[in-house]
């Protein structure tokens, strides 16, 4: 009974008969929860989100929410998404006045002004021939460099597919994700959503699902404790390994499942490409061992009596799938796992907004093409997390246009949405954070020695950087 019904700001509903708007699979993920979150995080036009929760049976009233976050109309949160809504459509061409024209805007237009624009929509055929065109010239010239261009790729299609899957509905890109190894089934009805609603916090399995090998958080012990050495030394070679193997290991577990022979194909449908591509490189290796010639290069003959082609062919598999897993999990960890992004306490910030501004790292991108599509994709399109988790049904595309007003409103509310960082940086940042060392701290040390060494300062004086 309790799958058929969810409670939102302390009030429990029967959506047993409820045909969501953006499709049922939204209320899998919340089904016998407590949906406030997602009910507030989910829904920029709110006014009409709360209408038609009106209309639905109430089963029993709590009295008070659950929630620990602050939900106020004055809030941050509730103040940038009136405006996000706002603004997005008169960027479309539909201007509106007040919260109640944003409302009452037909879906049609409201769906032309949240989905991808037209270079958005251009960038993915074009990457899904580029990632057609590295996989079928790995099966021709069995070179390791095409199919690590061919990895680079599979990550991407998990880019547009982690787009889509965030959207109402369900559009052909979402299964963009399944390219990639994965199911924006499984995506969206699982953990991930967690990681949306809850980032860095316990219930974040992004964050604490590989621990305790694996520790995001400032080490709480003692500076020269064995536990921290440790860690500075084994936890970033342990992520690298473990971003390396993480889509493989998904595929083993989806394979060793017992869900894998249920009729519902839809959680395991990530297993279809890796199986095809692999079936595909096997018969161009086959293909090639009938010839008995080398390879190009000259780096070895194929023997069609000897194994040596299949155990390429396996090989090369295994290289797109692994070098694509890196690069994905590289990508997605840097923009949750600078130090600043550890630093905030949730007893601090009761705005859920201002939790994603203190929780996500944006990445930059040089010479002015920070809205271009093309460019974006190679950072799998969370160069925008802040606004990725601020609004995350919106099509990225339409992200970069919205970050000038979010910085207005962060400044309004004494917040800060903090500059893109270059994604090097970004990655040293990460590895620090998985190390255990403080950035700030050791900048700290470095200040306080400049300028005790410096001409005129007195012996042993020591000043905090501001």
């Amino acid at each position: 009974m309790a799958a058929h019904r969810i409670t939102i700001h302390g009030v429990t509903y029967d959506i047993s008969n409820f045909d969501h708007p953006g499709g049922r699979v939204w209320l899998k993920c919340v089904a016998g929860q407590d949906a406030t979150v997602h009910f507030e995080a989910h829904h920029l036009r709110i006014g009409r989100a709360r209408a038609r929760l009106a209309t639905l049976p109430v089963v029993y009233s709590h009295g008070v929410s659950s929630s620990e976050w602050d939900w106020s109309e004055t809030g941050f949160h509730a103040t940038v998404r009136r405006r996000a809504a706002a603004a997005l459509l008169d960027k479309s061409g539909q201007p509106s006045s007040s919260e109640s024209d944003v409302n009452n805007i037909p879906r049609e237009t409201w769906c032309r002004a949240t989905s991808s624009t037209l270079a958005m929509r251009v960038t993915r055929v074009f990457a899904i021939a580029l990632w057609m065109a590295a996989f079928a010239a790995t099966c021709v010239t069995r070179s390791p460099w095409m199919a690590l261009a061919c990895g680079v790729m599979t990550a991407v299609m998990g880019g547009f597919g982690h787009n889509a899957l965030h959207q109402r509905g369900e559009s052909w890109d979402c299964w963009l994700f399944e390219c990639a190894g994965m199911s924006h089934e499984e995506y969206r009805t699982g953990a991930h959503t967690d990681h949306h609603m809850r980032p860095n916090l316990p219930e974040d399995p992004d964050a604490f699902g590989m621990s305790p090998v694996i520790d995001w958080a400032p080490p709480a012990d003692g500076s020269r404790s064995v536990r921290r050495m440790l860690r500075c030394i084994f936890s970033p070679l342990v992520f690298h390994i473990v971003a390396a193997v993480a889509v493989l290991f998904t595929q083993l577990s989806h394979l060793g499942c017992p869900s894998f022979c249920r009729r519902d194909f839809r959680q395991n449908a990530g297993l279809v490409v890796p199986f095809l591509e692999l079936c595909m490189l096997i018969l161009s290796g086959w293909l090639w061992s009938l010839h008995g010639e080398s390879l190009p290069g000259g780096v070895f003959k194929y023997d069609v009596n000897g194994s040596l082609w299949l155990l390429h062919s396996i090989g090369l598999w295994f290289l797109i799938w692994a070098f694509g897993s890196f690069y994905f999990m590289l990508v997605t960890n840097v923009t949750h796992n600078q130090e600043r992004n550890w630093m905030a306490s949730p007893c601090d910030i009761k705005d859920w907004g201002a939790w994603q501004l203190a929780t996500a790292t944006d990445i930059s991108i040089p010479c002015g093409l920070r809205g271009v599509p093309l460019c974006a994709m190679m950072l799998i399109f969370l160069h925008e997390q802040t606004l990725h988790h601020l609004f995350p049904c919106i099509d990225h595309s339409r992200l970069h246009c919205l970050r000038p007003m979010v910085q207005r409103t962060a400044e309004e509310f004494g917040l800060t949405l903090h500059k893109p960082r270059n994604y090097l940086c970004g990655y040293i940042g990460m590895v620090a954070a998985l190390a255990g060392i403080s950035v700030s701290e050791v900048r700290a040390s470095i200040c306080r020695s400049s300028k005790q060494g410096a001409p005129g300062a007195p012996a042993g004086s020591s000043t905090e950087p501001a």
